[in-house]
């Protein structure tokens, strides 16, 4: 029980550690423009970002866990974090940007969730098939 929560435990800061470096990577790879919001409202963003995306990283996690066929739930919850989480940049970056930066979390959930059979989930063919 205990190695479960250790891993588990393990897990989430793994994804909180990825997001950061990702919100820094797009801040570099998406070249976005300075002053269209203050450093404290890009901070608040990035804060609400990182909740968002962690909250529901953890309920995949727990879905994943139960060792049960749970695809389509998966596929819903890949589709709020990068819809609902994702959305949050639109009022400090243009739609392209946002679009960019919801690209690079779709890649790292890709990664990171290899085995879980994404393949299948929408979003996830909408991008492959974008060619972005």
């Amino acid at each position: 029980m205990i190695i479960k929560i250790q891993q588990i435990f393990l897990k989430l800061l793994f994804l909180q550690l990825l997001k950061v470096i990702l919100l820094d990577l797009c801040f570099v790879k998406c070249q976005l423009p300075p002053g269209e919001c203050s450093e404290a409202t890009l901070q608040d963003k990035q804060s609400q970002f990182n909740t968002c995306a962690a909250e529901k990283g953890y309920q995949i996690e727990k879905k994943l866990s139960k060792d049960r066929n749970e695809d389509v739930e998966i596929c819903s919850l890949i589709a709020e974090i990068i819809q609902d989480c994702g959305i949050i940049w639109k009022d400090c970056y243009t739609e392209d940007e946002v679009q960019r930066f919801q690209d690079l979390h779709l890649e790292s959930l890709l990664s990171q969730y290899n085995s879980a059979g994404l393949a299948q989930c929408a979003d996830v063919q909408e991008y492959l098939q974008s060619g972005r």
